[in-house]
């Protein structure tokens, strides 16, 4: 019998969820499949077609769950964080299982926004890479892609290309402060996670109520740009190689595809850079004000 995943990681991208997702999954009590995001409550965010949900229903999305140390544990974590987008993807989680627990995690939302332009730099293909290296360029952008222009060639996530909603944080914090019991949510502060890290997690031991013990800080996930070396495109045409053959043997997604996909021999290697906002600083500040505001209302409650 599967385990019912019970703790749910949600918060924008690059807030630290892939780090914090696998540091906890040293823990004894909590499990983390490989795939980290199963993308199940939250596929309707993130893919465009229906056709490219990763899992069909909630049968499979179970059998993510069905190994021996999930059973065990006391909780299974799902850290697919786009859920925390969408009001339905909440109340469906709630509704598979009302005991569920939640960590939020927000990251200051320029600084985010930067990462995840980044982020979009370190893929090879086409219809996954960002435009154009320059932020001042791709904000812009962004009001024509409000209307449906100006994404990569064949993309097929366009929210996550949307820096300004995905840090629009005044449109998420009402409903899942709404939605989900205040005993049952624990909301972290990015900067407090990397500054005070050691709190953090006691913070977050305290709030599952399981055994305190010390787990290392693990960096995950770094940014930087991908360039067209004869390294990167040598692993871009393996990878592609990999993921057809995975296709027709029906193993994508799976334990062990994502666990080859994840090595360190498939990753790409990256420059490293500094994204500036030189000429839009001002815009870009004025966008997010509400955004701000948001965060505000909520330090109290903040670790």
């Amino acid at each position: 019998m599967p385990q019912i995943p019970n703790l749910f990681i949600i918060g924008a991208p690059k807030t630290g969820s892939t780090a914090l997702a696998e540091i906890l999954n040293l823990h004894p009590e909590i499990y983390l499949d490989p795939r980290k995001e199963p993308r199940y409550f939250d596929q309707h965010i993130i893919f465009d077609d229906p056709k490219d949900y990763p899992i069909k229903d909630i049968k499979d999305y179970l059998k993510v769950y069905k190994k021996k140390k999930s059973i065990e544990s006391k909780y299974s974590v799902d850290a697919s964080v786009c859920n925390m987008y969408s009001e339905l993807s909440i109340k469906n989680i709630l509704n598979f299982n009302p005991a569920s627990k939640f960590i939020l995690i927000l990251r200051d939302p320029i600084d985010a926004a930067k990462s995840m332009h980044l982020q979009q730099l370190k893929y090879l293909e086409e219809a996954h890479r960002e435009i154009s290296e320059d932020f001042d360029e791709v904000w812009p952008l962004l009001r024509l892609r409000e209307k449906g222009y100006e994404y990569p060639k064949g993309c097929k996530t366009k929210f996550l290309f949307r820096y300004d909603l995905l840090y629009s944080y005044q449109l998420y914090l009402p409903f899942i402060r709404k939605n989900i019991k205040k005993e049952n949510i624990l909301i972290i502060n990015y900067e407090s996670f990397k500054v005070n890290y050691k709190k953090v997690i006691s913070s977050i031991l305290n709030f599952l109520n399981v055994s305190k013990i010390d787990l290392p800080n693990l960096k995950k996930n770094p940014s930087g740009v991908s360039e067209f070396s004869k390294k990167n495109i040598l692993i871009f045409n393996t990878r592609k190689f990999l993921q057809k053959v995975s296709k027709k043997l029906n193993l994508s997604n799976t334990y062990l595809t994502n666990k080859i996909a994840s090595s360190k021999l498939l990753s790409y290697e990256l420059t490293k850079k500094n994204i500036k906002v030189s000429k839009l600083e001002s815009e870009i500040k004025d966008y997010f004000k509400p955004s701000y505001k948001s965060i505000e209302e909520i330090k109290d409650i903040m670790i």
